[in-house]
């Protein structure tokens, strides 16, 4: 799955915009127990308060279309916007570009030393916590390395992983079978973003961290379903600002 971006360009009246506010308040909540949809904003112009743009991040395509369109959230959500739906000058899906910041969420977190007490503090978290911790009791020891410099190498650092350990086939294995539920990816996400506040100071690099856990752990789950047949070969996921794209 690749995360998209889905951006809604609308035109509405002075007088019709606090209605289109209070609308997509409410159809928000269709999105926020959607599992295909990572996070959203409403952005308005300031040049021409007329102009709204709304962004959602989603999954992937294949997850908006056919996942959320295809569910019970997606007729409450559309029962609440499609008043609008007249309004609305563009619809489409877009990725990233290799157009991004030259500073990598790597460089702004802190480089090696902060990734390896993240990894230290995600391990801890999970080993003591209620949910996780039996799936983390008979963690290897070189678990917090291995952890650390996956995450080194995600967020824009140097490919020891790749260097060290080749395919993702460790990764992967560790995570086979297991049928994770929707219970613990949560869990695990909040523990994870927990751990990289104690330790991180930029709020940014933070933030970005978040989004990909949100990502990776909805990746986890679908990995560890039985039967599931991963690709060794895909490679580390490269995650930059705002959002994942492919090294």
């Amino acid at each position: 799955m690749v995360p998209i971006e889905e951006f809604i360009r609308y035109r509405v009246p002075d007088e019709s915009a606090p209605v289109l506010e209070a609308a997509y308040r409410r159809a928000a909540a269709s999105l926020d127990t959607s599992p295909h949809c990572i996070d959203y904003a409403m952005h308005r112009c300031v040049e021409e308060p007329q102009r709204y743009i709304l962004r959602i991040r989603w999954t992937s395509k294949r997850d908006h279309l056919e996942g959320f369109r295809g569910s019970p959230e997606f007729k409450t959500f559309l029962a609440e916007v499609s008043p609008f739906i007249q309004n609305i000058e563009e619809m489409q899906h877009y990725e990233v570009t290799s157009v991004v910041s030259p500073r990598s969420i790597y460089d702004a977190a802190g480089g090696a030393e902060t990734f390896f007490r993240l990894a230290r503090g995600m391990h801890e978290a999970m080993k003591q916590d209620d949910l996780l911790g039996p799936l983390f009791a008979h963690s290897p020891p070189v678990h917090v390395p291995h952890l650390a410099m996956w995450l080194c190498e995600v967020f824009g650092g140097p490919p020891i992983w790749t260097v060290t350990l080749g395919d993702i086939g460790r990764m992967l294995d560790r995570h086979a079978n297991l049928d994770l539920n929707e219970t613990q990816r949560a869990r695990f996400q909040e523990l994870a973003v927990q751990s990289a506040r104690a330790c991180i100071d930029d709020d940014d690099a933070v933030a970005a961290i978040a989004d990909y856990f949100e990502w990776g752990t909805r990746v986890a789950v679908a990995n560890s379903k039985p039967n599931h047949a991963p690709d060794p070969a895909a490679g580390v996921p490269h995650w930059t600002w705002p959002q994942r794209r492919d090294g």
